[in-house]
């Protein structure tokens, strides 16, 4: 739409509880005069990421799949855990919780080597 005023465009993500990319804010803001070819940046919204939950993977799956919602883990290993070594026994954040794209989760990994990891289907 600004393209076709005759005005680039750059874009810049921002943190936002706003929709992925909708617009913030813009500079120069909406409604100055500007030069013809000017570069207008648009602020836009990096969006939210929903915590899913990792319990009972092994810590490489959640790991993925924590960075699949664009979140990062944090590991802490736990070897008085119950339950079998390399499984996630507890993460900080709720499945479901709703924070800004690369928040970190905790997510506490048993080491406990009396208890063998379990096999997969």
């Amino acid at each position: 739409m600004l393209e076709g005023k005759g005005l680039k465009v750059k874009k810049s993500e921002r943190d936002s509880t706003l929709a992925k990319n909708q617009v913030i804010n813009s500079d120069p803001p909406a409604g100055e005069i500007v030069d013809f070819g000017s570069t207008v940046t648009l602020l836009v919204s990096k969006g939210q990421s929903t915590v899913p939950n990792v319990v009972g993977l092994t810590k490489e799956e959640a790991i993925a799949k924590l960075q699949d919602a664009d979140l990062k883990a944090a590991v802490v290993e736990d070897p008085a855990s119950t339950a079998p070594q390399n499984q996630v026994a507890a993460q900080d954040k709720p499945e479901g919780t709703v924070v800004a794209p690369g928040t970190t989760v905790t997510i506490t990994v048993s080491t406990n080597p009396a208890i063998p990891p379990t096999e997969g289907p």
